[in-house]
């Protein structure tokens, strides 16, 4: 073993690329630094490319809260947040579904023994899922379809599982309201809680069991890669301690829901609702039960195993109950709606001011659509539980081979996710509408109020508000009457959120892709951005000029912001 020289400390590599590996030894890059970091400025490096294989270390501090303008010091930004009470597991989704295939727009019908390969990298529910397989014709299409399921959650792979085979097994009619309150319902009838104990448990350690080069022409072809928990897991899953009671779970899920860091968040929520559909709103946040306002909750005597689960730890301050090995506790965050997951013009005028009613409904058509293309068409599902970066290997592994696929669909960052999915998109001549989707969920709305000016967008909400009649000013009156702050009033509270729908989200989102090189990151990895989208709107939920004032009143309702963004990306080559 040689010692370092302590001259070589007089004159150190200032290249701050410092993981560059010479076999399988560190050798720090001795090359002069020619150019900072734009950003903060902090470290030197020789090169692009030394930049680029540093930037997973360096990012962390680079995009450090330290880096902000101003200093944030920890007692003023940690005492007014409010916690948000839930696991970290998304069970229901918080964007509309689509379709992400959309083959009328794109490859067509033509083809009827066409086969393609679908992978939702960071699936989330199944919703998704069912609006494509939906969008196929309901008869004449002989084509292969192979689905692949990723989660970094085990609960939302097993429940996923559970609900294509409560899909697949049982008839419609008894399925897809199966399905509605395995999916939505804290509560569900003793039939259906004894129905997943007796007859499907065993089918998902059926299906679990099975291996992956079996018949293509099977239905399914699930792999679960659970690790270490993946027995105890499947076996639990649907076993409920008998000492968890109905009541208790109540209490746990009353807990979340009606605890009192929320009671504002409810409120801003109702205000923005028509007056008849608050009831419907409380109603659902204090039972639980996904179902037309005025049916029977009677029979909802029994808790939904697939919801009051966390494993052996949470980091949640819910958990009410414990056994010798599980945690159990609501999961589901206190501002997730079961409305959030599909879009709201396809379900409100269904029901009047019943949305949760319309809303069933509307689930109970697409599910039977849903059960009876999987019973007259060909498909293969894969369900894995694998870090989305690690899922081309894996997937390769997996299947004997390279998989390619025609969509791929995701939600994470783009710079990793742009490097890991590339691999995995079809190539042009195989198919030139192969796309990755990429969604920007809260990309604008988490940065919104800090680094936006509002002179521009003052101009535009007063065209906004002629329009659609944003502020009341009545009740602006009503509540300056009653109310000694004027930011306590709520009209005006409502007028700041609606504010934020107006902003320039093309300038803020036009200047990250700038700054983050995303064309360039993509054409590096085979992928160009497509400047036209075939799948999905680049802003399906923004408010502008053409909206009617339903459409923007309907807005209001959701959790949407208008500033989700999608990007579609295709091959190159």
């Amino acid at each position: 073993m040689t010692s370092t020289p302590l001259s070589s400390y007089y004159d150190p590599a200032l290249c701050a690329n410092t993981s560059l590996k010479v076999g399988s030894q560190k050798a720090p890059c001795q090359s002069v630094p020619k150019q900072w970091c734009s950003k903060c400025k902090l470290v030197r490096y020789c090169s692009k490319d030394c930049q680029r294989a540093d930037w997973a270390h360096h990012k962390k501090r680079c995009n450090s809260d330290l880096m902000e303008p101003i200093y944030t010091p920890s007692w003023y930004s940690k005492t007014p947040r409010l916690k948000s009470f839930g696991d970290e597991h998304y069970y229901w989704g918080n964007v509309p579904a689509f379709d992400v295939l959309n083959p009328k727009s794109n490859e067509g019908f033509r083809d009827m023994q066409c086969e393609y390969n679908l992978l939702f990298a960071a699936s989330g529910d199944l919703r998704n899922v069912i609006k494509t397989i939906v969008g196929f014709p309901s008869s004449g299409y002989e084509g292969q379809r192979m689905v692949v399921l990723n989660d970094r959650s085990p609960y939302i792979v097993v429940r996923n599982i559970l609900l294509l085979i409560v899909a697949s097994a049982l008839s419609p009619k008894d399925a897809v309201p199966t399905m509605i309150r395995i999916w939505y319902s804290a509560f569900v009838p003793a039939s259906v809680a004894e129905m997943l104990q007796h007859s499907v448990l065993p089918l998902i350690e059926e299906v679990c069991e099975k291996i992956i080069d079996q018949d293509s022409s099977a239905l399914y072809s699930t792999v679960l890669n659970f690790h270490e928990t993946s027995t105890e897991l499947r076996v639990s899953f649907l076993i409920v301690p008998e000492a968890l009671t109905v009541e208790v779970a109540r209490r746990i899920r009353d807990t979340a829901m009606k605890a009192p860091q929320y009671v504002d968040y409810v409120d801003r929520k109702l205000y923005e609702l028509h007056p008849a559909m608050w009831v419907g709103m409380m109603q659902f946040r204090d039972d639980g039960i996904l179902l037309p306002f005025g049916s029977s909750r009677e029979e909802f005597d029994t808790l939904n195993p697939t919801l009051f689960q966390a494993g052996k730890e949470s980091s949640s301050t819910t958990t009410l109950f414990q056994d010798e090995s599980r945690v159990f506790m609501w999961p589901i965050k206190n501002e997730s709606d079961p409305g959030e997951g599909w879009a709201r013009e396809d379900y409100v005028h269904q029901s009047n001011n019943d949305v949760y009613g319309a809303l069933f409904f509307y689930l109970r058509e697409q599910f039977a659509q849903f059960c009876k293309r999987l019973k007259s068409g060909r498909f293969s599902f894969q369900a894995v539980k694998v870090d989305a970066q690690h899922l081309a290997p894996f997937l390769t592994e997996l299947n004997g081979s390279e998989v390619k696929f025609d969509r791929i669909e995701i939600w994470l960052g783009p710079e990793a996710t742009i490097s890991a999915m590339a691999p995995l998109l079809q190539p042009k001549a195989s198919n030139p509408h192969a796309t990755l989707i990429l969604l920007f969920i809260d990309l604008i709305s988490r940065q919104l109020c800090d680094q936006i000016a509002f002179g521009e967008e003052d101009l535009e909400f007063d065209k906004r508000d002629k329009q659609f009649s944003i502020v009341r000013q009545h009740a602006v009156e009503k509540f300056s009457k009653e109310v000694t702050h004027v930011h306590l009033n709520p009209e005006l509270v409502h007028k700041h959120i609606q504010r934020l729908k107006f902003c320039d989200f093309d300038g803020f989102f036009d200047k990250y892709v700038k700054e983050r090189d995303l064309r360039k990151v993509a054409e590096r990895n085979g992928l160009n951005m497509k400047d036209t989208h075939t799948l999905v709107e680049p802003w399906p939920y923004r408010i502008t000029e053409e909206s009617t004032k339903e459409e923007f009143e309907r807005r209001c309702a959701t959790e949407l912001t208008g500033s989700e963004r999608y990007l579609e990306f295709g091959r190159s080559l």
